[in-house]
């Protein structure tokens, strides 16, 4: 619990100094998701452009059109599995429970298992793609799942941090023009805290944050 709420404070002062460019890019990301087939292109360009800002490089419009015909083949192949699993398993798991019987609530309940499970790979994917430079979509697979069972506990926390994000900003719905960037930036720092853990040579991690004394929200 302590670990998720380290990744959670620094993701949400993060997101605080870079809202301007939060703000910008989920816009574009919400413009950008209107033909629904690109759910994984925009989102991969999203995770990229917040990945390169948290850098402190400058970041366009362009440059997120860029990721996203990058990550455009891999991102369409995620989403469309994605799909490929939520959309029967969703579709099945009513069907259970409409039967009203204890063996089907009991696969219903199974199956809602394996589903959360799915989302929890899944929200360290995109983060993999981008940071870890692979667009092999068994290996990033592979890689999430392993990031998952071996840290279901954070994970855990960590995901129930994004969705209390999720219903804040469905609340005040004005900040929904924040919302799947701030998401991004929690996912971003849940797997580089990970990964610093792994191979702390390797991948960094800034633990402390401090508050006192921040008042200029948009300085991207």
């Amino acid at each position: 619990m302590r670990d998720a709420w380290i990744v959670f404070n620094r993701s949400i002062y993060e997101g605080y100094q870079m809202l301007g460019t939060i703000i910008k890019f989920t816009i574009l990301w919400w413009i950008c998701m209107i033909p629904l087939f690109t759910f994984g292109p925009a989102t991969a360009g999203l995770f990229a452009i917040i990945q390169k800002s948290k850098t402190g490089a400058s970041v366009s419009i362009q440059d997120y059109f860029h990721f996203m015909k990058k990550f455009f083949h891999i991102g369409i192949r995620l989403s469309g599995l994605y799909l490929f699993v939520m959309i029967p398993g969703i579709a099945y798991i009513i069907l259970l429970f409409s039967q009203g019987e204890i063996l089907s609530n009991i696969f219903g309940i199974l199956l809602m298992y394996i589903l959360i499970l799915w989302n929890l790979v899944i929200f360290y994917t995109f983060p993999l793609l981008i940071i870890q430079k692979t667009d092999d979509i068994l290996i990033l697979l592979k890689r999430a799942l392993k990031l998952v069972t071996e840290n279901y506990s954070f994970t855990l926390n960590i995901a129930l941090y994004a969705i209390i994000t999720t219903l804040i900003c469905s609340v005040l719905a004005i900040l929904l023009v924040a919302w799947i960037g701030l998401l991004a930036i929690i996912s971003l720092n849940s797997l580089s805290f990970l990964l610093h853990k792994y191979h702390p040579e390797d991948y960094q991690f800034e633990y402390n944050v401090s508050w006192k004394g921040v008042l200029k929200p948009w300085t991207k």
